[in-house]
């Protein structure tokens, strides 16, 4: 109106400022009145920033004024993201164990409830939260648990912003996690299952990843009992889907991501379930990844050479150490003339390897698959302990050898 774009007044006698959107300035000023009013009037603020903007896309708006404009942007952004800082350590643990206490049952099918979560559970996005005492993340570890338990879709934005902070506050309670977290078999389950069902297009990546981070942070805190029945079918179900994702990685810090999680989840389980990875409907999926010269075989490779060192880690004596890189490298040069006859087992690239292969690295590995998935080796697929073969090897040698060459080779 033309009121709002009035000149200030200059009255001798009298101090009055109009709050109007005349030029930027003008409008910089009305807006930080509005922002730092004990009652913030949002439409108020709206109708400046829409000023701001117009002053903004004006191609002749100077560049002073151009810099004025984003710096007091920033000048937003930054108190803004600020606020919690305004509130001491107590007063951080007082607010939010009154925000938690005032949360209705989490129910989706009643949006005002969304509602009040989705702004509860906003507030409590920031950093500083965490870094406060262990009651405070425990409270906010627990609340968000019991959304995620409640929910039938973990898509939701609700549901999916719960997830990241129960998985947010699991990475700063260390060995203190609470109660209702450590051995619920039921959240744990219900995080397993999503990655079961997981089709593209049906969440984003960052919510799958969010959900495996997840299942192996609760698997972390109940490493205790990784032997327990329900860890161990929880294991064999989380176990013999995620090598079955590799295809959907298409970038390589997904797939990163992606191994060094497998690599800590593995960590912490029970080496029985490995077996559930050969499993005739697991082993058909990924198979065909395996025997296709790709980056998406290398980590299939990578994923089930990590699981053989924690397996030989647990049921061995000795520490075997061996260059993994160089490893892949043998057991994709020993694949590659394999070719699979329709209607041969679905193992039978390893038993293949085992007769055929002349790399250490891929024969123990191929051995170590076939054992694992249960099944016995057959003849020609049995050998002797490298240590024996090596001796044999070097005793033939030797034989074969002309007399001078033995004694220069000895010299």
């Amino acid at each position: 109106t033309d009121l709002e774009r009035t000149p200030q007044l200059k009255l001798s006698d009298r101090t009055i400022e109009l709050l109007t959107v005349e030029n930027i300035s003008c409008c910089i000023k009305s807006a930080n009145y509005f922002l730092k009013a004990t009652e913030v009037n949002m439409d108020f603020i709206r109708h400046m920033f829409l000023e701001l903007h117009n002053y903004m896309n004006d191609s002749e708006i100077s560049d002073t004024d151009f810099k004025e404009c984003c710096m007091f942007y920033v000048s937003v952004i930054d108190g803004w993201d600020g606020r919690p800082y305004v509130f001491d350590c107590h007063e951080i643990q007082y607010l939010v164990q009154v925000i938690v206490k005032s949360l209705p049952e989490y129910d989706e099918s009643e949006p005002h409830v969304t509602s009040i979560h989705a702004s509860a559970w906003y507030i409590f996005g920031g950093r500083e939260f965490y870094m406060n005492s262990y009651d405070t993340v425990n409270a906010i570890c627990e609340e968000t648990a019991k959304v995620v338990m409640s929910c039938n879709d973990l898509q939701d934005y609700t549901p999916s912003f719960c997830l990241y902070l129960m998985y947010k506050s699991l990475s700063f309670v260390n060995e203190k996690p609470p109660s209702f977290i450590v051995g619920n078999h039921d959240l744990k389950m219900k995080l397993v299952d999503s990655v079961v069902t997981f089709a593209p297009g049906s969440m984003s990546f960052d919510q799958l990843f969010t959900i495996i981070k997840s299942v192996c942070a609760l698997t972390y805190h109940d490493r205790e009992h990784c032997s327990s029945a329900e860890s161990i079918f929880a294991a064999e179900i989380f176990i013999g889907s995620v090598v079955v994702l590799v295809n959907h990685f298409c970038e390589e810090w997904m797939r990163e991501i992606f191994m060094y999680l497998i690599n800590y989840y593995i960590s912490n389980i029970d080496v029985s379930v490995f077996k559930n990875i050969f499993k005739e409907d697991c082993a058909e999926v990924f198979l065909p990844t395996l025997l296709r010269q790709s980056d998406e075989q290398e980590y299939v490779i990578y994923y089930l050479l990590a699981l053989m060192k924690k397996s030989e880690a647990k049921n061995s004596d000795h520490d075997d150490s061996y260059c993994i890189k160089s490893a892949i490298k043998e057991i994709q040069k020993s694949i590659e003339p394999f070719e699979r006859i329709e209607g041969t087992d679905h193992m039978e690239v390893f038993r293949w390897l085992c007769r055929t292969s002349e790399s250490r690295d891929a024969v123990r590995w191929a051995r170590w698959c076939l054992k694992t998935s249960g099944l016995e080796l057959l003849e020609g697929e049995e050998k002797e302990e490298y240590g024996e073969v090596n001796k044999s090897n070097e005793h033939e040698q030797e034989k074969d050898e002309q007399p001078e060459a033995k004694r220069k080779r000895d010299e």
